[in-house]
C-alpha cells in the first residue's frame, strides 16, 4: 500500500486506523495513541484534544498522526454517547 497523499486519502486512512486502535484498546487495554516518537505522539494528542497544530508541524489536513488523533476522539465521543455504553455504566 502506498502512503496516502491527498487530504481525503489521509482522512480515510486515519479513520480506519482509529477504528483498529479503538478496537485494540477495548479488547486488550492498549493505548489509543500508537506512536512511539515524541513528535508523532504530540501531533496525535493535539488532534485528539482538538487543538491546532503548531506552525512547524505543517498542514493539519496532510498530517496523518493529527488526523488519526481526531478520528480516535470522534470514535470515543460516539461510544460515550451511545445508549449501549450508557446502559452498562
Amino acid at each position: 500500500m502506498s502512503y496516502p497523499a491527498t487530504p481525503e486519502e489521509i482522512l480515510a486512512y486515519a479513520e480506519d486506523a482509529a477504528a483498529d486502535a479503538y478496537r485494540c484498546h477495548i479488547e486488550n487495554n492498549v493505548d489509543l495513541n500508537p506512536y512511539s516518537t515524541v513528535g508523532a505522539r504530540g501531533e496525535w494528542q493535539r488532534g485528539y484534544d482538538g487543538r491546532e497544530l503548531l506552525n512547524y508541524q505543517g498542514n493539519p489536513e496532510l498530517n496523518l498522526a493529527y488526523q488519526h488523533g481526531k478520528a480516535c476522539a470522534r470514535l470515543v465521543k460516539a461510544a460515550l454517547n451511545s445508549d449501549h455504553l450508557q446502559k452498562e455504566i
